[in-house]
């Protein structure tokens, strides 16, 4: 498969973090912008070169059926591990299901609740069975996966392919069919397998040795009778990881993988075949713009979506980040490909992931602490059509625009700017043309007076008119124009720019106060310690949860 590099993604980009023009806001009034959808592109079976994703260049999904059927999109999981870790119960499971239904995130895809480390007694029965911690678990494995099952869920579990699990409970190794028909027993849907404490074997390298205790689990999964996703961790651990991508996607259906987003790992993705980027913990990120950056990255990966959370906390804003129908539907998107980079610029990265109706979603994501402007063109996003016109459907605002081909966005400061793009076969006469809208100035500070330079391009098909601009300033001050503020008409792929002096308010003086009160320095919860495997290379760090 050949990879074709993007031209250079042209990029406007805002002042330093501590400017007070941060706080300048460009605000651009039109009074023909309509808001009426545009005309859709035909499915993927339409005339062929119109939008199909076989027609595009970038990289296309592994379409090798999984041996086993399961996880043809991917899947979507509930895991407690990054908020609860070893500190699990029943009822931990119970309340998430519970919650999973009633906040809508079940109905949203989010279908599997997994169970991490440390469920197990710290020894097998006197068959040599797992057998579940009995504190923990009163009610036994079994009844736990049909309580599950009876809410419409499915039902995960861990377990290690080494002789104890990363918290020293018992692991699979010498057990792996015992342990597989213990699972179908259990009414178990997906088992997520670990890799920590591996013995060795004679003649057989670590990677070997992995490679073994995954295929022998992979196999009497197979034979236990029960369709069972399978869930590896093995890359992670693996000194070899291109060798290991190649057996894992082979034998699994999802798998970390520490590159996953490279052009390399792409072309392992696909239905049935998953990398798996990192778990979503909507409670740990510390603002709105970041936990939609997660989803949407994951999403634009076609990475499966894990969250973690503690449920009893969980907020509905929270849930509805994850639970974001349009940004689903990409990550569920049937094609399957792993969306790539096609282009980096500053601290804007732009991928593209084709989808199967010859859409494309095109995901701006800024990792910098300033925004900033990037804009592609639409052959630089993927397609292999020159269209009338596209159709701008921005997936976290709901806003729809139209351009003649250019796509473009102002990206917040770790956050990201997510388009589902779809190339018309006309243009849409009331459909509200994509602008760009780029705000210059320098040398502001709170008190301080100066120029600012407003300039607003039309990168619609139509004509933008009766356009008015203004500047705001939340943070107080004055704004006076020293130019025309509207203008009756912009045409299609120009620009028009007009000036205003600025001065910023002054910084109010902070009252000082006193406070017999002791201050909290609160609690944090830490992960328990995990044993590393023997021979695991120095610099990775603790495997992402």
């Amino acid at each position: 498969m050949s990879w074709r590099r993007s031209p250079t993604i042209s990029r406007r980009r805002a002042l330093p973090k501590r400017s007070a023009l941060g706080l300048i806001m460009a605000v651009l009034l039109a009074g023909s912008l309509a808001t009426a959808p545009a005309q859709a592109s035909p499915g993927r079976s339409g005339s062929p070169g119109w939008g199909s994703p076989a027609d595009s260049w970038l990289p296309q999904p592994n379409e090798t059926p999984p041996d086993n059927g399961l996880a043809l999109t991917p899947p979507m999981i509930f895991n407690a591990w990054m908020t609860k870790g070893c500190n699990i119960s029943q009822q931990t499971f119970v309340d998430a299901a519970n919650t999973l239904v009633d906040s809508g995130l079940a109905a949203a895809g989010y279908d599997y609740v997994a169970i991490d480390d440390c469920w197990s007694a710290a020894e097998r029965d006197a068959d040599g069975n797992l057998v579940a911690d009995p504190a923990k678990f009163p009610n036994g494995m079994r009844w736990l996966g049909d309580y599950l099952h009876a809410r419409g869920l499915k039902f995960g579990i861990y377990e290690d392919a080494g002789t104890t699990t990363c918290a020293g409970y018992p692991g699979s190794w010498g057990h792996f069919q015992q342990d597989a028909d213990t699972f179908a027993s259990w009414g178990v849907d997906l088992l997520k397998f670990d890799g920590c404490n591996l013995p060795s074997i004679a003649g057989q390298t670590a990677d070997q040795v992995l490679e073994t205790a995954y295929t022998r689990m992979a196999e009497a999964l197979r034979a236990s009778g029960r369709p069972i996703a399978y869930f590896e961790s093995a890359p992670w651990y693996a000194h070899d990881l291109p060798a290991a991508l190649e057996w894992a996607s082979r034998i699994g259906n999802l798998w970390y993988n520490p590159a996953n987003g490279s052009v390399e790992s792409a072309r392992y993705a696909g239905p049935g075949h998953w990398n798996f980027a990192t778990t979503l913990a909507p409670q740990l990120s510390s603002s709105l713009a970041e936990k939609r950056a997660a989803v949407s990255m994951a999403a634009e990966l076609a990475s499966p979506l894990v969250f973690s959370a503690d449920m009893a906390t969980l907020t509905a804003a929270q849930a509805k980040v994850l639970a974001n129908p349009a940004v689903i539907g990409v990550d569920q998107d049937p094609y399957g490909a792993q969306g790539t980079s096609v282009g980096h610029q500053g601290d804007v990265q732009v991928r593209s992931k084709p989808l199967a109706n010859g859409d494309i979603s095109v995901l701006f994501s800024n990792n910098g602490d300033t925004s900033e402007r990037a804009s592609l063109t639409a052959a630089q996003a993927g397609f292999s059509i020159d269209a009338p016109a596209y159709s701008l459907d921005n997936l976290w605002t709901g806003t729809k625009t139209q351009s003649a081909g250019t796509i473009s966005a102002d990206v917040p400061p770790h956050g990201v700017v997510m388009y589902r793009v779809t190339p018309l076969r006309k243009a849409a006469p009331t459909a509200a043309p994509a602008t760009d809208l780029a705000v210059r100035g320098s040398g502001f500070s709170t008190g301080s007076t100066g120029p600012v330079t407003v300039t607003v391009t039309n990168d619609g098909v139509q004509s933008l008119k009766h356009v008015t601009l203004s500047v705001t300033l939340p943070s107080g001050g004055t704004v006076t124009p020293t130019s025309p503020v509207a203008v009756p008409e912009i045409a299609p792929g120009a620009s028009w720019r007009a000036t205003f002096t600025v001065t910023v308010a002054a910084a109010p003086r902070a009252a000082r106060s006193r406070s017999t009160q002791p201050r909290s320095t609160g609690s944090r919860r830490h992960r328990p310690r995990r044993p590393g495997r023997s021979g695991d290379r120095t610099g990775r760090g603790s495997r992402p949860r």
